[in-house]
């Protein structure tokens, strides 16, 4: 059923890890539910999560349920709290169908008939109560696959239903927040976006900006619960936009615990971007179950080649997916998760640190911070050097690690007077550039670094909110102090704990994970 692999893990948590059991590939965004409390989490990128480790001592068992997959039970009883548990889930095999939904008696809805109706059911099929879901809020960065600028919350949602408006009615609790320090901070790309110096920018963003804080925007993304209201590129309003602005086909079927599911993908290309989405519906009422939306840059090729998940070599610009599920005969949200790439400068690699005079030797030496390239060295059009305003040529150039010995081409008496001169100011602190004037240009260390170069490193953010418990037609209490929407969610934020605090908890992810 499971496998172990040791780890140095969090003291009261069992740790776990799901596995496509044919291709032991992560499973991403399985639920994993303890059954009989409807408390539970969703597994991270890696396909891992964790539980508290005194529902052990419950005799309780964990229901494991992904999209694609056959649903899975496990008493926890059984899973090891030492070690990482691999669990494997098996694909679920489903007979390809047409669509056999019907207009009336006579004909078989089209795709975009199928959409159009699933689109109209939203009012109907997701509740227009009051309710909340409690759950697990992060946002966070990956670079070369590690997890940077963690941070983590729970909170508790106070959705006033389908009817109303998300941004003006929704109030949020936050029982607990924390900057993780368990994982690298990196200051440059914690900083807010600064498109005027080019520090952090996002390459063709045309994402609009709403204004409220991190989760505030986060919800704003989710096209399905803001089906009626402008969410993001080409899909715009949901009820009115996505069927105007894409290409549909039917793609094959698939299921989510027991319901199934039709599988309709739809795509657009307009100007230089290039836009790809699925939606799940039901097929006993059409109601959706989850929507998934990338956008790509066509100018923009994945630096390593490598094919996303759409079958090209081009860079996502910015990715969301949003998945409900049904209680009772309502859906409620599940995750939602959004993704985006952005760019910060880095500091030059390769830098001179400093110039000294070698008299005896009558050579100026330029040091580095890393060997140089050979070839750039000894070249004399790399210098532009000046001393009181008369340009300099050099007889002699040699390049000895991270440093170059410049031998000007002067005769011995005016090569004396020049050196002692350079000599005595630098001591007096007054060498300035009418003296000597230093200019390097082209040159290039060993690694293939340009002197002076700042280069940008892409970093992919994460904002995601995974919902651990459901509760229906829950009212906000009116003497709670609630988020302030328009402060940064981990910036002196009320803290609001229920007597239950206890029953909820963070997934942090496990500290190393695999591509």
């Amino acid at each position: 059923m499971f496998l172990g692999l040791s780890i140095c893990a969090q003291e009261g948590f069992i740790a776990g890890k799901l596995l496509d059991a044919e291709t032991q590939e992560p499973i991403v965004f399985a639920t994993i539910k303890i059954k009989g409390i409807a408390v539970g989490v969703i597994s991270n990128m890696d396909g891992g999560f964790q539980i508290p480790y005194r529902f052990k001592n419950y005799s309780r068992v964990l229901e494991i349920s992904s999209m694609g997959y056959r649903t899975k039970e496990i008493p926890i009883s059984t899973l090891w709290l030492e070690k990482v548990n691999l669990i494997p889930l098996e694909p679920e095999l489903i007979q390809l169908e047409e669509a056999v939904v019907k207009a009336g008696k006579k004909k078989k809805l089209t795709v975009r008939q199928m959409v159009k109706k699933a689109i109209a059911n939203i009012p109907k099929t997701f509740s227009a109560d009051p309710y909340s879901t409690i759950g697990y809020y992060r946002d966070y960065q990956m670079e070369e696959s590690q997890y940077i600028n963690l941070n983590e919350a729970i909170l508790e949602v106070y959705d006033q239903g389908i009817g109303a408006n998300d941004y003006q009615t929704t109030k949020v609790l936050m029982y607990d927040y924390k900057e993780n320090v368990d994982f690298h901070r990196d200051v440059i790309a914690l900083q807010p976006y600064n498109f005027e110096s080019g520090q952090k920018v996002i390459d063709n963003a045309f994402l609009p900006n709403y204004g409220g804080n991190e989760f505030v925007i986060l919800r704003i993304h989710d096209a399905i619960r803001n089906f009626n209201i402008d969410t993001y590129w080409l899909v715009h309003r949901l009820d009115t936009d996505l069927l105007v602005n894409h290409r549909f086909a039917k793609a094959p079927d698939t299921s989510f615990g027991e319901d199934g599911l039709y599988s309709i993908e739809f795509w657009r290309k307009k100007g230089g971007n290039s836009a790809f989405g699925t939606l799940y519906l039901s097929k006993n009422d059409l109601t959706i179950h989850r929507m998934d939306y990338t956008v790509y840059d066509n100018s923009k090729k994945h630096p390593k080649g490598t094919v996303n998940k759409h079958g090209g070599k081009i860079q996502a610009v910015f990715e969301v997916k949003s998945e409900y599920q049904r209680l009772g005969d309502k859906m409620y949200l599940n995750y939602i998760s959004f993704k985006n790439k952005f760019k910060i400068l880095e500091p030059a690699k390769f830098l001179l640190e400093n110039i000294t005079v070698n008299i005896p030797k009558k050579c100026l030496v330029v040091n580095f911070n890393n060997m140089v390239n050979e070839a750039d060295a000894l070249k004399t059009s790399n210098y532009n050097v000046a001393y009181k305003g008369k340009k300099l040529k050099f007889e002699k150039i040699v390049n000895i690690e991270n440093q170059v010995l410049l031998f000007p081409k002067l005769g011995p008496e005016e090569g004396d007077i020049m050196f002692r001169e350079i000599e005595m100011a630098g001591r007096k602190n007054s060498l300035d550039a009418k003296m000597l004037y230093f200019e390097i240009k082209n040159l290039r260390d060993i690694d293939g670094n340009r002197i002076y170069e700042r280069a940008y490193k892409e970093i992919d953010q994460f904002r995601e909110y995974f919902v651990q418990q459901v509760k229906p037609k829950a009212i906000a209490p009116k003497e709670l102090l609630f988020m302030n929407k328009n402060r940064p969610i981990f910036k002196d934020q009320p803290i609001s704990r229920p007597v239950n605090f206890n029953d909820y908890w963070m997934n942090t992810p496990l500290q190393n994970i695999e591509e």
